[in-house]
């Protein structure tokens, strides 16, 4: 989701991630990444402020994914 709103904007990506194994499930999260930014009343400035802002959501929720310790566990289990 992302909003482009005069004044203050607003982006949001969420994503339910699961580690399976052998039928078993080790990792069932919903990981979600948040921002806001001041935003222009001029659409021109503040649709590319957006953009780049949802970009920017990807590599947040990504990190907060690998920093996750159930994760991390789920992963390294054999």
């Amino acid at each position: 989701m992302v909003d482009a709103a005069i004044g203050t904007g607003k982006g949001r990506l969420a994503a339910r991630i699961q580690v399976k194994r052998a039928g078993s499930t080790l990792f069932d999260k919903e990981i979600v990444a948040e921002s806001s930014w001041d935003s222009s009343f001029v659409g021109a400035i503040a649709l590319p402020a957006a953009i780049n802002q949802y970009g920017a959501l990807y590599k947040t929720l990504t990190g907060k994914l690998f920093d996750d310790a159930d994760f991390k566990r789920a992963l390294a289990t054999p």
